[in-house]
């Protein structure tokens, strides 16, 4: 009888095969790279399959760990792989100078210490006995569905680069349609295997990262700019120093963990930023598919993973922000083990301590949520009207984790992070019962274009099905103390609307410098407990208008569906592109750059970098007199990363330059692409914008020292 099973069975000795065979060749493209004859593409590769894979994989056979899935194993292999290099970082950064290694974040001793666990782990696994792991491959699962998703990714890949090339968006409308398609078949088509649905998510989420990502050849957004100078500045001094006070100089993410990486592979900083970080990133969703699903079955989990990957902070906000995307995927992690997780309990135990610890030195804003979080769970349970247990969590764990917060945060890098923190409860108890400052009360007077208009009505209804879904599960376990999601559960999912209600409705809580972490950050968050309630609160509600109970659960699943995808579609800035309406996505980039709309035009060069100022920020970075003040625009945040600008001595150009100008020495003017081509100058956070013939006077009688066509240096 033919079977469309295949089970493959790998036992220690296989896998420490070969895991050495992947390093032999690793080690040979770096061979030809100090012989000259480097390929950077297949060493890159390699390089990341090598370190986001090798180390954990390995440590979990070490280890053991048995009774978990083929994709809850390739997860935590991804984490301890994570963790590793950060914690190896951190002990080479702090004991090889002592034995008189001077550089020691660099190719040479990373290689050899890398090299030396993984084959040590190896000879370990080689002589160590254990049960075989078995890969279990459903043959019909390799389907044109399979094929269709596969051609996802490369979909996105020709989309930018046909948008970057041909100043086209074809190719991106096409794959955000291809998106939509996919999730009509997924559900509507009882043809598409749900063993697919796990592939599915990943595959959208890293498409539609990328399709952020690589509309550009350089970095996107503020943040990633000053996360690329704190990784540069390690990776240019071989050497992690907490002389630099500040909240990033403390997360080994960036200061260790992003620059390893881009040493060891041979990538630039860039290329981790944009390509790697995009791949790990999109084990994220993945990872709450298998969260969810134990919960609400599959359908429910794949519509939950699709609506978190669908906003539009995930890709664009959170997508390009490297350590909140690291400190995210450790969240997931920590969620797989409490409620997913059934193995030998010392070895959860070990996972929860190394995971914690990640979490804690890979973002901080991540981790205060996850921390109060887990605060609100223990009170929640002492709380005298429920008489439920912790089962799961323990106050131990709670207990140890927040020492191990505020030990870090306090004793590393000046008590950035804890100062921080400090801020934060001054400027909420200072602001707490200003109405003004709610961003649920600005966001909902605010007047917006139309376009913006209609996004918001969509993320209403979101909150109307997410409420209802709430008082539903809250009722089935009050009622009848027999729940979807198990008792922890349920008091994170209230933590976190607390937590959504605080930051949407209470004044002070809105973003701020003083907080540096906005509403859509935290609604974001905030989905990964609340978004099954979507489906749940959708399913209620559609089957109470109902009265065919026969197709009542298909039915709905297919409307939530259909209003996904509008949401979806929104999300994206589709909608936008096709009614000619303002958005600043990568399938609005052409549109916008011929718009004669000057707001748009300065808000989407506040985004992306062009080529010229690239070019003009690395001259800058290696010419430029430190002593000198530099007079630039708001818009130059390319100046931090390539530029090498870190709280340098800067001025605006405004009314103030214009009259000082004359009278003042030693000082640069830098103009770029924005301020040249398309002759816009940004005062501030859009107090004005200026036109760049305006400051001419002033110019004529400067010095130009660097042009390149679209960006310009002058000094006096």
């Amino acid at each position: 009888m033919q079977t469309s099973n295949l089970s493959i069975s790998f036992d220690n000795r296989k896998i420490a095969i070969i895991a050495l065979a992947i390093q032999i060749a690793f080690l040979g493209t770096l061979s030809l790279d100090w012989l000259g004859l480097g390929i950077s593409i297949l060493r890159g590769i390699l390089g990341f399959i090598y370190l986001a894979f090798i180390p954990g994989i390995l440590l979990l056979q070490v280890l053991n760990v048995k009774e978990i899935r083929l994709i809850e194993r390739l997860l935590y292999a991804v984490g301890l792989s994570i963790t590793f290099l950060m914690i190896a970082g951190l002990l080479i950064n702090s004991i090889y100078p002592a034995f008189g290694i001077k550089n020691p974040i660099s190719l040479r001793p990373l290689i050899g210490t890398i090299t030396a666990f993984v084959i040590s782990l190896c000879f370990l696994l080689y002589f160590k006995q254990g049960i075989p792991l078995l890969i279990h491959i459903d043959i019909k699962a390799f389907s044109s569905y399979f094929l269709l998703l596969l051609l996802l990714p490369f979909l996105a890949f020709w989309g930018c680069y046909y948008l970057k090339c041909y100043d086209s968006n074809i190719w991106l409308i096409i794959f955000l349609l291809m998106i939509t398609i996919i999730l009509l078949l997924a559900i509507f088509n009882g043809q598409f295997p749900k063993k697919l649905y796990p592939l599915a998510i990943f595959v959208i989420a890293l498409s539609l990262l990328w399709h952020v990502s690589l509309s550009s050849n350089y970095l996107y957004l503020f943040d990633t700019h000053v996360e690329y100078y704190f990784a540069n500045l390690v990776k240019t001094n071989s050497i992690w120093s907490q002389d630099i006070h500040g909240d990033i100089n403390s997360m080994l993410s960036i200061v260790l963990f992003y620059p390893i990486f881009s040493i060891v592979s041979g990538s630039t900083l860039t290329q981790v930023h944009t390509i790697f970080y995009p791949i790990l990133f999109s084990f994220a969703p993945l990872g709450l598919y298998q969260l969810y699903k134990k919960f609400t079955g599959e359908v429910a989990a794949f519509l939950s993973c699709f609506l978190i990957i669908s906003c539009v902070t995930f890709y664009t906000d959170i997508g390009v922000k490297f350590r909140q995307g690291v400190a995210e995927i450790f969240v997931v992690l920590l969620l797989l083990l409490l409620f997913v997780y059934r193995g030998e309990q010392w070895k959860r135990v070990l996972l929860l301590i190394l995971f914690s610890f990640s979490l804690i030195v890979s973002h901080y804003g991540t981790n205060y949520f996850f921390m109060i979080s887990l605060i609100g769970v223990g009170i929640l349970n002492i709380i005298p009207s429920t008489k439920e247990k912790l089962n799961i969590l323990s106050y131990g764990y709670i207990t140890l984790y927040i020492v191990a917060t505020l030990a870090w945060y306090i004793y590393t890098v000046g008590s950035a992070n804890f100062k921080t923190a400090i801020m934060l409860g001054k400027h909420i108890t200072s602001h707490i019962f200003e109405l003004g400052e709610s961003p649920m009360v600005y966001q909902t007077i605010k007047h917006v274009p139309l376009y913006y208009q209609e996004l918001r009505i969509l993320y209403f209804i979101l909150f109307f099905l997410i409420s209802i879904g709430f008082f539903y599960v809250i009722y089935n376990y009050i009622r009848t103390k027999n729940s979807t999601f198990p008792y922890e559960y349920i008091c994170f999912i209230f933590t976190s609307l607390g937590f959504l209600i605080l930051f949407t409705v209470v004044g002070g809580f809105a973003y701020s410098k003083a907080i540096g972490f906005s509403i859509f950050r935290i609604f974001h968050l905030t989905l990964f407990f609340l978004a099954p309630l979507s489906i749940i609160g959708g399913n209620f509600f559609i089957k109470s208008l109902t009265r065919n109970n026969r197709f009542k659960k298909n039915l709905s699943f297919k409307i939530i569906s259909i209003y996904f995808i509008i949401f979806f579609l929104f999300n994206t800035g589709f909608v936008a592109e096709i009614t000619d309406q303002f958005s600043l996505l990568p399938v609005n980039k052409p549109r916008i750059e011929k718009s004669y709309d000057e707001i748009a035009v300065v808000k989407l060069y506040r985004r992306y970098v062009e080529e010229q100022d690239f070019f003009s920020a690395k001259w800058f970075s290696e010419y430029r007199k430190n002593s000198w003040k530099v007079y630039k625009d708001s818009t130059n945040f390319h100046l931090i990363s390539y530029g090498k600008m870190y709280r340098s001595k800067s001025g605006a150009l405004n009314s103030d330059f214009i009259n000082e100008a004359t009278s003042t020495r030693n000082y640069y003017v830098y103009l770029n692409y924005l301020n040249i081509i398309k002759g816009k100058i940004l005062e501030g956070r859009f107090e004005k914008i200026w036109n760049t013939p305006e400051f001419y006077p002033v110019l004529n009688n400067l010095n130009k020292v660097y042009s390149n066509g679209g960006s310009v240096v002058y000094c006096k």
